[in-house]
């Protein structure tokens, strides 16, 4: 086992191996990333697994990790599991039981970890995923963890922001994917308004489902009622950008647009440019994190923005997903030194048990595996950045509503 205790940023943070032949006499210390690195999910898998390499460089930076004695240097192995989850599924049985990594970082969003969740379990390798509250997490496997707000955390986001516009919006249109966090948000608008529905597309993780002649048919009926807002959610970024670039083409533009899916904000402006202004969506981080941080659940926010930043530049350093990446390892290294060992069960068990701050807020685990100590923002591109407008104690700027009648 490689247990290291290293100072970060102001931060105390623990780096380790569940398996040790990587690192027995090598002088490395190898993480395993298995994600989408290239395909439909690429543009949000590489900056997620980007993340991992920023908490790399920062270690070599400090002459690496110490272990028995020895100074190991970090090394970050990817596998590109191309967007399918099938994929995934060898790519993680090759990295634990082939290669043998010290660490193994995995379950990018909810197709990855629905796959690879009985491999994980076989293998007895705790995992912190990046995936939804769906059925997966309710079969009792405890190996299965995210660090993913759930339905719940994001419907009291969600009612704080709907119950606070003015005049609020009783007429939406729907155009979503088959995902539970957009369930979610569904349940809570009606909720709170009970609006007039207007749902009119539905797929299911297929990159292939949308092109700008369907994207038109389905807009066109979306805007029949007049909407005063328009919710699109689709797991795929590629698809959300055709959404908006047919918006405008058509020149569909209500008082609001909610896409759910703009956790990858920093890719959606730099594909939309000025029409990405006014969009609302949810993320995790923003452009400026003060606030979060001085909560105290976002610990080190600052400096792991301005390691990003270094390393990636301003449009990764504001992206939510390599933060994620570093939370999930935040949070596994805890229970490996809670444990005390780095078996399956005991690091599993250290994961449920656990009550942390880290890059991305705070994690205490549910029954499920399911972090239910952080909600997420709800945030605006305004002026080619994500403002956070929600919750208010976190807020950096008022919404901009409801939106002005014509496009940028």
């Amino acid at each position: 086992m490689v247990v290291v205790l290293a100072a970060i940023g102001g931060g105390v943070y623990y780096y380790y191996s569940t398996h040790s032949s990587s690192s027995s006499g090598s002088g490395d210390f190898t993480v395993g990333v298995v994600g989408p690195l290239t395909g439909a999910l690429g543009p949000a898998g590489t900056p997620w697994a980007d993340g991992v390499t920023v908490w790399a460089n920062a270690m070599n930076a400090q002459g690496g990790v110490h272990y028995n004695g020895k100074t190991l240097h970090v090394v970050v192995k990817t596998y590109d599991d191309q967007s399918n989850p099938s994929q995934a599924i060898q790519l993680v049985t090759q990295a634990v039981s082939g290669d043998h990594v010290d660490m193994l970082i995995t379950g990018f969003l909810t197709p990855d970890t629905d796959a690879i969740a009985s491999t994980v379990q076989s293998l007895q390798v705790p995992i912190v995923a990046n995936a939804a509250d769906d059925p997966e997490f309710h079969t009792g496997n405890p190996y299965l963890f995210s660090i993913y707000p759930t339905t719940a955390q994001q419907m009291g986001t969600f009612a704080q922001f709907f119950s606070g516009l003015s005049p609020q919006p009783l007429n939406v249109s729907t155009l979503y994917a088959n995902e539970e966090a957009m369930i979610g948000l569904l349940g809570t608008t009606i909720h709170l308004m009970g609006p007039s529905y207007n749902i009119v597309y539905n797929q299911t993780y297929d990159p292939n489902s949308l092109t700008s002649s369907s994207a038109d048919s389905y807009l066109l009926a979306a805007n029949a009622p007049h909407p005063n807002m328009l919710m699109v959610s689709d797991e795929y970024p590629g698809n959300v950008i055709t959404w908006v670039q047919q918006m405008k083409s058509l020149s569909v533009r209500p008082s609001m647009i909610f896409s759910e899916d703009m956790w990858d904000a920093p890719f959606f402006i730099s594909q939309l440019g000025a029409d990405a202004n006014g969009i609302v969506g949810q993320d995790n981080w923003a452009a400026n994190m003060t606030k979060a941080e001085a909560s105290g659940d976002y610990a080190n926010a600052t400096y792991w923005y301005q390691q990003m930043n270094a390393t990636f530049g301003q449009t990764i350093a504001i992206d939510q997903l390599p933060y994620q990446a570093i939370m999930a390892a935040e949070v596994q290294f805890a229970a490996i030194q809670k444990a005390g060992a780095t078996s399956g069960p005991a690091v599993a068990a250290a994961l449920a048990s656990l009550n942390m701050s880290t890059v991305d807020g705070r994690f205490v685990a549910n029954s499920a595996g399911l972090d239910i100590a952080r909600g997420p923002f709800v945030i605006q591109v305004q002026n080619g950045l994500p403002e956070i407008i929600a919750p208010a104690q976190f807020a950096t700027a008022t919404p901009i509503y409801p939106l002005s009648s014509s496009w940028p």
